[in-house]
């Protein structure tokens, strides 16, 4: 993961999705080995899969990032910068019926965050 984020830092998108992937399929070598310490692999996997949004984001594959968000939000469902994420992929993609829900959800976990009052006041006006 620290190289992808090196890569993903240095705006390396390819690279750092690249370092992800291989990461993903370590990752995924390690759960089935690491059965009992199934909370440390969710918080692993929850870091690259955040990470591989960020990059998808970034790369204007909003499809992508929101796929991404949505198995995030299997292992953390009130992940706020999953929620965050998805519903400005929904935005880009048009998609305000989307956007919304998770966007009133996510003020709901957290009424102080700034980016998601702001993204929300955004999507409403646009929606409604």
């Amino acid at each position: 993961g620290l190289h992808g984020n090196s890569f993903f830092n240095k705006g390396d998108i390819d690279s750092a999705l690249e370092k992800y992937g291989i990461a993903r399929i370590f990752l995924t070598c390690l759960a089935l080995e690491m059965e009992e310490d199934r909370e440390t692999f969710i918080n692993i996997t929850y870091d690259v899969l955040m990470n591989m949004t960020a990059c998808f984001l970034r790369k204007k594959e909003f499809i992508f990032a929101g796929k991404f968000c949505t198995i995030v939000l299997d292992l953390h469902p009130t992940s706020v910068k999953a929620l965050f994420r998805r519903a400005s992929a929904a935005m880009e993609l048009g998609r305000l019926e989307f956007a919304v829900p998770d966007l009133e959800l996510a003020y709901v976990i957290d009424p102080s965050n700034q980016e998601v009052c702001k993204k929300l006041g955004e999507a409403k006006v646009r929606f409604f």
